[in-house]
């Protein structure tokens, strides 16, 4: 293959990579309470210069991750100030994470994997549906990757940037997801061995300290600025996350990390399979068995004649030390290793397109194959959801409810926040007045179940509890189906309104909330 053809079969995988990422991306999109509190958090920051040092909550732990994320989009929402920019930012660096699959696969191991990998990481429906939303995990396979390549770069031109580049990297990683911790050794491991196994390092035994301890530091100076932001709030509070992930991780008695060899290596068979599974969106199947063990098989052993030690480093050492987690797995959990498969399946493409009789065709059918497989799980075999317009419709039917007037704003839902009601409401400055601080004369409470489970009056829900007896003045249903009550005050409790909540339980409920 020229260097024409390969130009143009490349520019036409990332315009499909982008068509994938970025079309109708506003009708498509999450927009639900953790978007909502994101968007919030943007919001602050461009209208009011409330800048921040501390990311969102993580899932488990009870710990919080860094803020990273909302200043890697927050250029986004500053140019148009749109609750999808951020999304778009998501898509962009998605299409940038296709390119880099092709730049790893075709340097290291050859230009027809390349475009093999490249192509399937474009397609692939779970990598599609993580590109094109708003969340902090989602950049995560671009970091590791590109921290992957630039670790195992310790010589040739700009060696030192490219190391800082990496520990920038791991930074920046540990702040979009806490998993990511397990890259520290595995970028570590990989320096060490690119410094001292090369062949340039066997000079003298004080030459191979130094080309294991500079680059150790780089990478160490690199993580350093990387992590700046979330490291200066922990030093300022003495660190109080880094001992919560501490203590989740060596609690006594029920610790989420198993040392037994035997068990290990069970898992790790089990999180390779599920590595595949998860990333061709497949929950069973012979074919995903037997792909995966032939491609990381055969992957690894073309990894073992090419000499290239850093890819197995971080495939091997990062799927076995996530192999010691024993806590419950989401399938961004493999955020980190989500371009492996792809890497792997590329270096076998390319075997068998040069080994193999009649091996372009076959490789271009199997290619074909799985891509036809993976269009039938695309977003666009389903309609869009346009959930983002149907929260602001409900967000101004509460501010149309509340005619102007001071109001209190309650939630009726079987699992979401009302931050995404909020974020519209703060935006068109007509947001509610917290019940902590006065509880008004109106109540409007939007309620995302059927209307016959709504039930608002004598709701449990704090918001509502604590607006004391109630009754309904007037309520709408806005499409597709939720429906907005406006409160008011049971009549012979005027003593409630513009009153701030006074016992120490409505307040403790207050911060709580």
């Amino acid at each position: 293959m020229n260097r024409k053809q390969k130009i143009v079969i490349l520019i036409g995988i990332l315009i499909t990579a982008a068509f994938l990422r970025l079309y109708r991306i506003r009708d498509y999109i999450v927009f639900l309470g953790d978007e909502g509190r994101d968007a919030l958090v943007w919001h602050q920051m461009v209208t009011e210069g409330k800048f921040t040092f501390l990311g969102p909550t993580a899932s488990v732990g009870g710990f919080y991750l860094g803020p990273i994320y909302y200043y890697l989009a927050l250029l986004f929402y500053w140019l148009w100030q749109d609750p999808v920019s951020p999304a778009i930012f998501v898509s962009l660096v998605g299409i940038a994470t296709v390119w880099l699959v092709y730049k790893v696969t075709s340097s290291w191991f050859g230009n027809i994997g390349g475009l093999i990998a490249g192509w399937l990481y474009a397609t692939a429906s779970l990598i599609v549906r993580y590109s094109r939303a708003s969340w902090n995990p989602n950049p995560v396979p671009f970091f590791s990757l590109l921290g992957l390549y630039l670790s195992a770069s310790t010589f040739g031109k700009f060696r030192y940037l490219k190391l800082i580049g990496a520990g920038i990297c791991l930074g920046i990683l540990w702040q979009l997801h806490y998993l990511t911790l397990i890259l520290t050794p595995v970028y570590a491991a990989i320096v060490i061995q690119t410094g001292l196994l090369s062949r340039n390092s066997q000079d003298s035994r004080s030459r191979s300290f130094g080309l294991a301890f500079v680059p150790l530091f780089l990478l160490f100076l690199g993580w350093v600025i990387g992590f700046s932001p979330f490291l200066a709030f922990e030093i300022r509070h003495n660190f109080p996350n880094t001992k919560t992930v501490l203590e989740f991780v060596s609690r006594p008695g029920g610790s989420v990390l198993n040392w037994e060899v035997v068990g290990l290596a069970r898992s790790v068979g089990r999180n390779i399979n599920r590595l595949f599974f998860t990333v061709f969106s497949v929950h069973n199947g012979t074919i995903i068995n037997l792909v995966s063990l032939i491609a990381v098989v055969c992957g690894s052993a073309i990894c073992i004649v090419k000499k290239h030690w850093a890819f197995l480093i971080w495939f091997w050492l990062g799927i076995t030390i996530f192999s010691l987690y024993q806590g419950s797995i989401s399938d961004y959990y493999f955020g980190f290793l989500f371009p492996a498969p792809f890497i792997f399946l590329g270096m076998v493409g390319e075997f068998i397109w040069k080994k193999l009789r009649n091996g372009p065709e076959l490789t271009t059918l199997l290619v074909f194959l799985l891509t036809l497989d993976q269009s039938h799980r695309w977003f666009l075999n389903q309609s869009p959801n346009r959930l983002l317009s149907q929260t602001e419709a409900v967000s101004q039917k509460v501010i149309d409810l509340s005619q102007s007037r001071p109001y209190n704003f309650a939630l009726i839902t079987s699992g979401n926040s009302d931050h995404a009601y909020r974020y519209f409401l703060e935006r068109k400055k007509k947001a509610p007045v917290p019940l902590s601080q006065m509880v008004t004369d109106q109540l409007i409470a939007a309620c995302e179940k059927p209307e016959k489970d709504c039930q608002p009056l004598g709701n449990p829900i704090w918001e509502i509890a604590g607006f004391g007896r109630a009754e309904i003045d007037s309520q709408v249903t806005v499409p597709p189906g939720i429906t907005v009550y406006k409160l008011v005050h049971y009549q012979g409790q005027p003593d409630m309104i513009n009153q701030q909540p006074g016992n120490n339980e409505q307040k403790t409920m207050s911060n709580v909330n």
